[in-house]
């Protein structure tokens, strides 16, 4: 009789352990599965933050462009009409021009590289995601 009654207690505390292991394991899974949400809306945010950025770029580059025409348009009206224009506005003027130019390029750089930082982050949040 000792040896079915400590067969039956053995395979209750198994049991009882397997129930706790499953709900741990259900929790686990749930956990995981809103992990994966946020880092979906995460990856969703940052796509729209990139085009979003992209289209910003593109519309100083075109208020860029806008203000040199301006700029090259008046010089030429003033050159024409009166001759008020000196080498000193003229050299202002390309001056400034190259000093936009290479902010810009700086800003290119620094673009490049924060993309690269963000692709990383991404990468190592996938890596402890699947470890998850």
């Amino acid at each position: 009789m000792d040896q079915y009654l400590s067969t039956v207690i053995i395979a209750l505390i198994t049991g009882v352990f397997s129930v706790i292991t499953l709900i741990i394991q259900k929790k686990q899974d749930h956990i995981v599965s809103k992990i994966d949400e946020q880092t979906s809306f995460i990856e969703k945010e940052k796509a729209l933050k990139q085009k979003l950025a992209k289209k910003e770029k593109e519309e100083e580059l075109l208020i860029h462009e806008i203000m040199i025409l301006i700029l090259n348009t008046n010089l030429e009206i003033l050159e024409h009409t009166n001759g008020l224009v000196t080498d000193e506005i003229k050299n202002k003027s390309e001056e400034l021009q190259k000093g936009f130019a290479e902010l810009t390029a700086e800003i290119d750089v620094l673009s490049r590289e924060y993309q690269m930082v963000l692709d990383l982050t991404s990468e190592f949040q996938k890596k402890i995601n699947t470890k998850l």
